[in-house]
Formats: structure tokens, sequence, C-alpha cells
């Protein structure tokens, strides 16, 4: 059997939540802690991003450090990276969704050309676990710019 044709072993993570009272909650992974709370307006106590937030903002952060290693491992040296994520959240059926989410990444590059760039946004789009995990219509903006250091 050729090397492509193996698969990889399932790997599983695991995430523990403790409800802390109200909205509030504590999440433990791998020894870190993620406090989530809700907006007062939605019965929480703004102690912490909602879950809703926190999910968005991983999204961003997924497709940010595999954009980031996808360039690393082109050897394209970057100034800056930053990802916004903007999620519209609907009534559908009687309970409230994401049904859209767009993903903005902007990217300061020291060398590379715009093809290269691109080529570099593309793969990472590929190789994201949590964009690619996602059954929302997601929208996926890139802009780049060649900077000098």
């Amino acid at each position: 059997m050729s090397d492509e044709n193996q698969k990889s072993e399932p790997v599983v993570m695991r995430a523990k939540t403790l409800w802390e009272g109200g909205l509030r909650c504590n999440t433990m992974i791998r020894g870190f802690e993620v406090q989530t709370d809700d907006p007062i307006q939605e019965w929480g106590t703004n102690t912490g991003p909602s879950p809703t937030e926190t999910f968005l903002g991983t999204i961003g952060a997924c497709l940010t450090s595999t954009y980031a290693w996808t360039a690393l491992t082109s050897r394209i040296h970057h100034a800056a990276i930053t990802t916004t994520v903007h999620g519209t959240m609907e009534e559908v059926n009687g309970n409230h969704r994401l049904t859209k989410i767009e993903i903005n990444l902007k990217a300061s590059a020291v060398e590379g050309t715009p093809e290269k760039l691109e080529r570099i946004f593309e793969l990472a789009h590929e190789k994201c676990l949590l964009v690619n995990s996602v059954g929302i219509d997601t929208k996926l903006n890139f802009e780049y710019k060649i900077v000098d250091e």
C-alpha cells in the first residue's frame, strides 16, 4: 500500500466544561482554562466571551495559524497576519443559529509574489480543520501586501 493511501489513526481531543452558575462556564483543555459567559442583555454577567464568540474566534485562530504554518513551510516571512471573523445569527425554525460566517485574513509579507501569497492562502483554506468542519455558508476573503521589513 502506498503512503498516500494510508490513513492516519484518529486523534481524540478532550475538553471538560463545568457550569459555574448563571450562564458562566469554565472549560478545561489540556490544563488551560477558558471562561465563557454571555452579555448582560442575554442573561449573562458579561465576565467572558460567549460560547458563540469563542467559536468564531477559534475559527479565526485556526485559519491564522494554518496560514502562518503554510507560509513558514513555504519559506515566506510575514510582518503581520490578522484575521477577522463575523458571524450572522438568525432565528431558524424557532431556534437561533449561525447562518453565515465571513472570514477576512489580511497578511503583510516581507517577501514573495502575489501568486505565491494567494497559493499559500488557498492551501491554508484547504487544510484548515475548523473552516472545513463548519457546515455554514462561509465566505473567505484574502487581502495582502508585500512590505519592507
